[in-house]
């Protein structure tokens, strides 16, 4: 859900079978390097696609296999060229459901336009094609902005936003590993993750999730492949569940960002008292090709807390220290005790 210069950003991002190059590299670094491997894990049983405009009249009735679909729905807020609503909207909404499918549709955000009035835009046209309640309503989180921290906020308030609209419809954001663990989705970890990683084997997840709830794994000619955390049973439960439920528990971000690069490099970060009880740190050392990071992490309340060992490594997933007195916590000192070379993002929660 990468590409052409010359055409809009979701346009570029989905040319799959031609445009595919980083993900492509990806998928063969991680099967040398053995990166988002989680040990055991088995294969979701449930399947689905997704598709967009590209995809075109997209022949639902054909498909066979299949638990759940989802379709491009808008971006940004319709300006000309990003073929929103999308022109084939009104095509697989219909169909989705005549196949007896679990239906999704996704917006592709602008983080330069107000967050909660794309929402709104978002909420309009899929009302116009008939939402239900157990539709699905998916964030696409995957474009670049002024700061990552920008980025996040008008995600942020996208969701808040659709939560406040759409209460009792599933929900999440739909993003990729290395743009997730830059800090682009800081704040986001308490709702749904849809995570893109082309790889065969399943993936864990960056901070700030603990798991992802669908997986986009690949892709074909006419459409992406995708899989639900679960069997089909399992996800028309966790579906049902949001008919009850006004919004998940958001984890409260306090601050997001990346440690400084380099041998013995120092990040300090300071933390409101009482606002957060531990630090997440992941990477992607996998796909860079390089050693796990390891940090010696040192916690300040009214003296101060040291780990001196801290190994981060994308094959196991985010590393968490907890604040041993998160109410007296103020300032976090973090040394790299590595070459320094791998990017390792932090989220204090």
């Amino acid at each position: 859900m990468i590409g052409y210069s010359g055409v809009p950003a979701e346009d570029r991002l989905r040319v799959v079978a031609i445009s595919h190059l980083r993900y492509d590299l990806t998928w063969l670094r991680d099967q040398r390097s053995g990166r988002g491997l989680e040990s055991g894990q088995p294969m979701a049983d449930a399947a689905g696609i997704d598709v967009s405009n590209f995809d075109g009249d997209f022949d639902w009735a054909g498909t066979s296999g299949l638990s759940f679909g989802i379709c491009r729905a808008t971006q940004g807020l319709g300006a000309s060229g990003t073929n929103s609503p999308d022109p084939f909207l009104g095509w697989n909404w219909p169909r989705i459901k005549a196949k007896g499918l679990a239906r999704g549709a996704y917006h592709f955000l602008d983080p330069n336009l107000s967050g909660a009035a794309q929402a709104s835009y978002f909420v309009e046209k899929v009302s116009a094609v008939g939402l239900e309640t157990t539709d699905m309503l998916w964030l696409d989180n995957e474009t670049t902005g002024s700061s990552p921290a920008a980025v996040a906020a008008c995600a942020r308030e996208f969701m808040t936003k659709l939560v406040s609209l759409r209460p009792h419809n599933p929900r999440g954001v739909y993003s990729f590993f290395d743009f997730i663990t830059a800090g682009n989705c800081a704040g986001l970890g308490g709702y749904p993750l849809w995570l893109a990683v082309f790889q065969s084997a399943a993936p864990t997840a960056p901070a700030p999730w603990s798991a992802w709830k669908f997986w986009q794994s690949g892709s074909t000619s006419s459409s992406d492949k995708d899989v639900y955390h679960g069997t089909a049973a399992e996800l028309k439960a966790w579906i049902n569940s949001f008919q009850s439920v006004q919004s998940p528990t958001l984890e409260e971000e306090v601050q997001s960002g990346q440690l400084n690069t380099g041998a013995n490099a120092l990040t300090v970060i300071s933390v409101p008292h009482g606002s957060a009880t531990n630090i997440a740190f992941g990477c992607d050392n996998g796909i860079q090709g390089l050693a796990p990071a390891v940090l010696r992490v040192a916690i300040f309340d009214t003296q101060w807390h040291v780990t001196n060992s801290v190994t981060v490594d994308s094959t196991k997933g985010q590393a968490v220290v907890s604040f041993p007195d998160p109410k007296s916590t103020g300032v976090i000192s973090v040394t790299r005790k590595d070459a320094g070379e791998v990017i390792v993002g932090y989220e204090v929660s």
